[in-house]
Parts: structure tokens; C-alpha cells; sequence
């Protein structure tokens, strides 16, 4: 018999929010993407680097989703503290 792993509740969270997040950054984003990229010049030689203008434009989204993981965490925190507070009174 195989191991068949299932994927949490967390995991289909974060997949969802990558895909969506990603989609979003590529559609509605172009100008900024361009913008980006075309800017991604060394300061150095003058030359492009397009390496470093493609981890620029793969990273926003990523800090977009680490910064609506935390809202979630914390409202969910908030959700549980309240919980308990209430447990207690009663």
C-alpha cells in the first residue's frame, strides 16, 4: 500500500492565495512589470540584468502574500483570544 499524503487546510490556503495572487500580478500589473524591468540596469557597468529585474518582479507579489498571511494569522489570533475570553466568563 502507498502513503497518500493530504493536503491541510493551511496548504490549500496558501495555494489558493499564490495562484491568486500571482494571476492578479501578472494581469493587471503589465506597466509595472515593464516598468521593472526595463529599469533593471546596474548602476555599475550600464548594462541590464535581467536577473535581478525578474526577482524584483517575482518578489512583490511574494511580500504580498507574506503580508496577507499575517493579517489572516492575526485575525485568526484575535478570533481565538476572544474565544477564550468568553469561555472564561462563563
Amino acid at each position: 500500500m502507498t502513503n497518500k499524503r493530504r493536503i491541510g487546510k493551511f496548504g490549500i490556503l496558501l495555494l489558493a492565495l499564490v495562484v491568486v495572487v500571482y494571476t492578479l500580478w501578472f494581469v493587471f500589473c503589465q506597466e509595472l512589470i515593464q516598468f521593472i524591468l526595463e529599469n533593471a540596469i546596474s548602476t555599475f557597468t550600464g548594462q541590464k540584468d535581467i536577473i535581478t529585474g525578474w526577482m524584483g518582479v517575482l518578489f512583490i507579489p511574494f511580500l504580498a502574500i507574506v503580508g496577507i498571511l499575517g493579517l489572516i494569522g492575526a485575525i485568526l489570533y484575535l478570533i481565538n483570544k476572544k474565544k477564550q475570553a468568553n469561555l472564561s466568563a462563563q
